[in-house]
């Protein structure tokens, strides 16, 4: 049986591998930065327990909606007027193991604060959808081929 350190210390290493590709994380007081990170990486990570979706950070919005706001839905649903976006990406950062905390089981070690979609050409619907819920954020672009909302 593996003690909590173990099992924190792996944790970690499968956090940095999905973040980070196997690369070092390039701390700089005490965070790392990462970007393009996609719902499937998202929804691994609140799996292997360093990612809760309850978690807000610097005003945004919680975790959860920035992954529901991505989510598709199926074809049945959307004729219905519920819509979601896949092919946004999110970003954030990373905390070193001697920043983060854990609470019930989650690590709390990764901060997300925004998403983005680049595309050749974004839709018109997707493009109003994410200025009606983004449109608050502390740095926000909104060009035809490109949204970007940042929460500071």
């Amino acid at each position: 049986m593996k003690s909590k350190d173990q099992q924190l210390l792996e944790a970690l290493g499968q956090r940095d591998q999905l973040l980070f590709g196997g690369a070092h994380p390039n701390y700089c007081g005490g965070t790392a930065q990462f970007k393009g990170i996609n719902l499937k990486t998202l929804k691994e990570l609140q799996r292997i327990g360093c990612l809760d979706p309850m978690d807000s950070f610097n005003c945004s919005p919680e975790t959860g909606e920035f992954m529901d706001f991505m989510e598709p839905y199926p074809n049945n649903q959307r004729r219905l007027g519920l819509r979601r976006h896949p092919g946004f990406t999110a970003h954030g950062y990373a905390y070193r193991i001697d920043r983060f905390e854990e609470v019930g089981g989650i690590l709390h070690s990764i901060a997300i604060e925004g998403i983005e979609l680049r595309a050749p050409k974004i839709d018109w619907q997707t493009t109003q959808d994410f200025v009606m819920a983004f449109r608050c954020a502390t740095d926000f672009e909104w060009e035809p081929d490109h949204l970007y909302c940042w929460y500071d």
